[in-house]
């Protein structure tokens, strides 16, 4: 018996190293013998899993904890034990799962909230009516509002099973929870191809992605299809109405499929694109909505993604206008800024009153922005991004040192994604880019003083946010490596 079978890839979700750093700094000031016992623990967790098979690395890091508990009580390493502190950060969650071994920081201070709430602006948690307690998340996966860090999981025979950790701070201290959730796919898995590559954004993304509408026609009873004679089918787990004869009125669907009819006259074909309860657009793809689009009004099947022109009320970051008067442009949160371009030459800013629309001034280098059209934010031309490093996923002797990359562009985003890269075990990579117009310089800077006689394979993922729409040169420079690995061209719409 055939069973549909869609494996969730095993993804990171780009997480500061900040976290990490202050460890750093501090293996560097350690003594002789403390340095010496650090980095042979760095060499047990880093080459040591190179003779297991890949993802076999929660194993290791609790064998390096025993072994640097012990250490600890015999008084052989002289400092507090960078890798005993980062180890014994980790909280297993209600089913008893081990941490995961990742540095995948990320900024969750729920005690932040805590102290604005009690007064305490000192940074303390030490009221004794104010809890101290890890976030909480649905068991259900549709209910799951993110998966922040080391995402993995399977759909087999309509059953999902997904597991992920997440950072959070206690008292001022890192603390990792793992946390595992399940599903039920009413109608099965859908049938994706095996190098199906997707990154979910919350539960209800990873089920939609992932479950299958429909098993045969009649599951797609009762939804909402194109105003012309047709029928259900169910293509691959996704109910598709395939119209017989006639045009598409408005308000109509058209599947994206050969044969398909086209929408009558006077009417125009617009993305299914759509906003969720945030009011933020989520992309669809599949099917085209016929509108009177273009004429002023915000009709049947129009709405602010899909067609802005007729139904925006204000302008999202990234959008920008052109008009003396820039008050009320932009959303709520929003300011109006000269829409100045970064290039190597410095700012070229232009003449016509062209805005676009920025959260500039709230301290955060943040998507769209850069040194020329907000400096307050942006000081330099680069700006870092969170991100992954894996741990140690294999011996690299006889593999190309510089590895693979995979960019894949959603909408103004970059997904950055550097596999089988061969880098120093004791050091961490951040990935920055700058923006400059037709040309996107990515650099992966080491992070760390202190590296040791040891290399692996390693993955490092970011995400690069915000970048204007364009044709683009990119390149990727290494400094581990001091070279520059991949070059290429892409398009961002």
């Amino acid at each position: 018996m055939h069973h549909a079978l869609a494996i969730i890839k095993s993804n990171e979700f780009p997480c500061s190293l900040n976290g990490f750093l202050p460890l750093l700094e501090r293996r560097s000031a350690m003594n002789r013998t403390g340095f010496l016992a650090s980095v042979l623990f760095t060499v047990v967790v880093a080459c040591g899993s190179s003779s297991k098979p890949a993802g076999d690395t929660l194993g290791d890091l609790k064998d390096v904890k025993d072994v640097a508990s012990s250490d600890q009580k015999e008084g052989m390493a002289q400092d507090d034990g960078v890798l005993d502190e980062y180890s014994d950060q980790s909280v297993d969650n209600q089913q008893g799962q081990g941490p995961q071994p990742d540095i995948c920081i990320d900024i969750f201070d729920p005690g932040s909230d805590l102290r604005e709430q009690h007064g305490q602006q000192d940074g303390s948690l030490d009221a004794p009516d104010v809890p101290c307690l890890p976030p909480n998340f649905s068991t259900n996966c549709a209910e799951v509002e993110e998966f922040q860090c080391g995402f993995q999981g399977e759909c087999v025979d309509g059953h999902i099973e997904a597991s992920w950790h997440h950072h959070w701070f206690c008292d001022g201290e890192e603390e990792i929870t793992n946390f595992s959730c399940s599903y039920e796919c009413p109608h099965g898995c859908k049938d994706l191809p095996p190098d199906d590559f997707y990154w979910p954004q919350n539960g209800k993304d990873m089920v939609q992605h992932y479950c299958a509408q429909c098993k045969e026609p009649l599951d797609c009873e009762g939804l909402e299809h194109p105003m012309c004679v047709g029928d259900w089918q169910c293509q691959k787990g996704v109910c598709v109405w395939v119209c017989s004869e006639g045009c598409v009125e408005e308000g109509g669907y058209v599947p994206v499929v050969p044969g398909a009819p086209e929408c009558c006259d006077g009417l125009i074909k617009v993305p299914c694109d759509a906003p969720d309860a945030e009011g933020k657009c989520q992309l669809c793809a599949g099917t085209s909505i016929c509108t009177k689009c273009g004429d002023g009004v915000c009709g049947v099947g129009e709405n602010k993604c899909n067609c802005p022109v007729d139904c925006k009320t204000c302008l999202d970051v990234g959008e920008g206008f052109i008009g003396f008067d820039s008050q009320d442009k932009c959303c709520e949160g929003l300011v109006a800024k000269s829409d100045c371009l970064l290039t190597y030459d410095g700012c070229s800013c232009p003449k016509c009153p062209c805005y676009v629309c920025l959260p500039c001034g709230d301290g955060v280098c943040g998507p769209f922005e850069h040194s020329c059209n907000c400096p307050e934010d942006c000081p330099d031309d680069f700006k870092c991004v969170q991100t992954y490093r894996s741990q140690c996923e294999g011996n690299p002797y006889g593999n190309d040192k510089k590895g693979e990359l995979r960019l894949e562009v959603r909408g103004h985003d970059i997904l950055f994604r550097h596999e089988k890269v061969v880098l120093n075990c004791c050091l961490q990579t951040s990935v920055c880019f700058a923006p400059y117009w037709g040309s996107l310089e990515i650099i992966e800077k080491k992070v760390g003083d202190t590296p040791c006689f040891c290399e692996c394979l390693f993955t490092i993922e970011a995400k690069l946010e915000g970048i204007k729409s364009g044709d683009y040169n990119y390149a990727v420079y290494n400094e581990e490596q001091g070279a520059t690995l991949f070059q290429g061209t892409l398009t961002i719409q």
